[in-house]
């Protein structure tokens, strides 16, 4: 899937930011932007294997995993709520 002009443009400014050595920020995006694609994409601007998603609701939750899932399939993506534990999680994918 191609990124949209804003994807990308977020994506640069990230990148931007770990370049300069800031490596905790926040990306808000409003409902409808695409926002599981670039979650899934962040990890690799950032070169890292940890990122927090928070999100209020148990399906955006499971969507979120389901994206980065499909963008980095190798990865083992947890989720912890309330009583959901991430080395319980049936769901979880295995690497």
């Amino acid at each position: 899937m191609k990124p949209r002009p804003y994807q990308t443009e977020c994506l640069g400014s990230v990148t931007t930011m770990r370049d300069r050595g800031i490596w905790r920020g926040i990306v808000a995006c409003a409902t409808g932007t695409g926002k599981g694609w670039l979650s899934g994409h962040l990890t690799e601007a950032l070169r890292t294997h940890r990122i927090l998603y928070l999100a209020q609701r148990e399906e955006l939750i499971d969507q979120l995993r389901s994206h980065v899932t499909r963008v980095i399939p190798s990865w083992s993506v947890g989720v912890e709520q309330a009583e959901r534990l991430r080395a319980e999680d049936p769901r979880m994918t295995q690497s």
